[in-house]
């Protein structure tokens, strides 16, 4: 669970760190970007057992105990299918995460965890996004992608620690819950 925790900790910094503090991301060591996560479906069917290795905002390395291929061809769909496109805090006490249900649709099953989402990014998540022209969003840091593929990370003992634009650290999420 460390090693996922300081790993999103590095994919927000790297995400939202990116416009502000492009040159001052802080260390990270390198085993801390590798996480186990939960298992994923895609094309209906389950990739179990997977991780992936994050390096500057990229995956360098993944593997799966089952379907490892299909979770090869995901991240190799194009050129930015392997970057991050989404991060979105989702508290362990959400209703979808006490039903203990796996839906095996996205839409349901990412109101269950802390998420991340490989490849494309939305234009919403960047302020006057949506007046952009797609140059400018990829100035901005934008990922472009053909795939947006969700994939669940949280936990009940998630914490997360944000850093603001001064170098602050600000507890945002608490045992699976928000901070404020």
């Amino acid at each position: 669970m460390k090693k996922m925790l300081a790993m999103l900790l590095a994919v927000l910094t790297l995400c939202f760190g990116a416009a502000a503090m492009a040159e001052s991301v802080p260390e990270v060591d390198d085993a801390a970007e590798q996480a186990a996560l939960t298992d994923l479906t895609a094309n209906g069917q389950l990739i179990e057992g997977w991780h992936v290795t994050f390096k500057e905002g990229v995956v360098v390395e993944h593997g799966a105990e089952k379907n490892a291929d299909l979770l090869t061809e995901l991240l190799s769909t194009d050129e930015n299918s392997n970057r991050i496109g989404e991060i979105a805090l989702v508290p362990a006490s959400s209703p979808i995460n006490r039903s203990g249900v796996l839906f095996f649709n996205t839409l349901f099953d990412e109101n269950a965890a802390c998420h991340i989402a490989f490849g494309a990014g939305y234009p919403t998540n960047i302020k006057g996004g949506s007046a952009m022209t797609r140059d400018e969003l990829m100035k901005k840091g934008l990922n472009n992608s053909a795939i947006h593929e969700d994939v669940m990370i949280g936990a009940p003992d998630t914490r997360v620690i944000g850093i603001t634009k001064s170098g602050e650290k600000v507890t945002i999420f608490e045992n699976g819950e928000w901070a404020f």
